[in-house]
């Protein structure tokens, strides 16, 4: 798992964090 330690758009660091666990678990899509 791959996480950015830069600070960029948080919202477009949580998406990329949402996608990445959602590849491993299968979760229910959570807004």
């Amino acid at each position: 798992m791959h996480l950015v330690v830069v600070p960029i758009d948080y919202s477009e660091n949580t998406r990329v964090l949402v996608d990445e666990l959602r590849e491993r678990l299968p979760a229910p899509q959570t807004p």
